[in-house]
């Protein structure tokens, strides 16, 4: 059976004790990263990026873009956008990388995450993303773009 969270919330609801739920997930290795620096190093890992392309990809500051792999400096929404275009995240990898960043999930009803959403189906580049936007008169993710 998949992983899926609608699975394993299925089995959550199954499970005749909670002890039992979690040495089942723990043995399952499915466990979701509990930071955002180690799931920034689990997404690294599953698209064979370096830590320097991403950075220079998301045009962040490389000291900074260092630290917010390490953890100890937090992140704005659109650096957290930046990163999830520079990675080529999904959408669901988008909404958890925004999610452990305490950033605000993207709606479809906000006129602008409806363009980043977009990009992010369409698979567009930071570059590309920033210029969608600009061209619909929204503010852009990087400020120097």
């Amino acid at each position: 059976m998949a992983h899926t969270t609608e699975n394993l919330m299925a089995r959550l609801e199954e499970a005749c004790t909670l002890d039992g739920y979690l040495a089942e997930l723990k043995a399952s290795g499915k466990q979701a990263p509990a930071t955002l620096a180690a799931y920034l190093d689990t997404l690294l890992a599953a698209q064979s990026l370096t830590r320097p392309e991403v950075i220079r990809e998301a045009g962040l500051n490389a000291t900074f873009g260092y630290q917010v792999f390490q953890g100890t400096r937090r992140i704005t929404r659109n650096n957290a956008l930046l990163l999830s275009r520079a990675l080529g995240c999904t959408l669901t990898q988008t909404q958890r990388l925004l999610a452990l960043a305490n950033q605000g999930r993207l709606a479809p009803q906000d006129p602008r995450d409806a363009v980043v959403i977009w990009c992010i189906r369409h698979g567009l580049s930071c570059q590309r993303t920033d210029e969608e936007l600009y061209r619909r008169g929204m503010g852009t993710l990087s400020p120097a773009r």
